[in-house]
């Protein structure tokens, strides 16, 4: 309990907890992991430039949307792929409006689906924006690797608090169990590791004894330090050999 306690001061998992929440970006747990933008000013300003290019883009969505005379969203789209950003028409709302549209777009792509086409201010935004994700992406990467190494040096912290974990997990165990038999328990005498021997009397299997229709013998068993070094447990199949061991 000490330990725990100690190990979440802090100057211990206090400080790992505090790395986490400021470098992390919570909001976007569980669907991905990445550095908080507010954790490196260079990061904030590259989301910063990021969304400004959105605006500019949504404006010209708008502005495209004016100039044909549709809806914004319902009939004109405005999409991205690994050609960028473009507006897609449906070939049949392309067909109303392509005189308007070849007069100040070039198109893209045409397929059944729709029509994609951009402009000189769309292909410059998005170009942009693509920079900006590269550029972002491989700074996330080189904080990542800062936040890892720094992560890592609480490894021994862990370590300790894993072992104290595991033995609570076998002592709660122990306590669920006797308190759980269908006959009690009794806490055994802890010897020096040089002394007396595992002297058990009237013992029984756990897991055997809480089956339903199921009537244990119990067993003793004797391994005195010095006098008795092992023993040679014989009998048929199914003679509970492995129960006793």
């Amino acid at each position: 309990g000490n330990l725990l306690i100690s190990a979440h001061d802090p100057d211990h998992l206090g400080k790992f907890e505090a790395l986490l929440e400021c470098s992390v970006d919570l909001d976007r747990i569980p669907d991905e992991y990445m550095i908080c933008a507010s954790y490196d000013p260079s990061l904030g300003g590259m989301m910063r430039e990021k969304e400004a290019v959105d605006a500019e883009i949504a404006k010209l969505h708008q502005e495209a949307a004016a100039y044909l005379g549709t809806p914004v969203e319902k009939v004109l789209k405005l999409e991205r792929s690994h050609l960028g950003y473009f507006f897609r028409l449906s070939k049949k709302e392309e067909t109303n409006v392509r005189k308007k549209l070849t007069a100040r777009f070039s198109v893209v792509e045409a397929r059944k689906d729709g029509t994609k086409f951009t402009s000189p201010a769309l292909k410059r935004l998005s170009e942009r924006r693509a920079e900006l994700d590269r550029s972002y992406e491989a700074q996330q990467r080189h904080l990542v690797e800062r936040v890892v190494e720094v992560a890592s040096s609480f490894s021994e912290v862990f370590l300790d608090v894993s072992a104290a974990v595991a033995a609570l997990d076998v002592l709660v165990g122990f306590a669920e169990l006797s308190a759980c038999a269908p006959a009690p328990f009794v806490r055994p005498t802890i010897t020096p590791r040089t002394e007396g021997g595992i002297v058990l009397k009237g013992c029984r299997h756990p897991c055997v004894e809480a089956q339903d229709g199921v009537n244990f013998i119990p067993n003793d068993c004797d391994l005195v330090h010095g006098e008795s070094w092992f023993q040679i447990i014989t009998g048929p199949n199914m003679g509970g050999k492995s129960t006793y061991i």
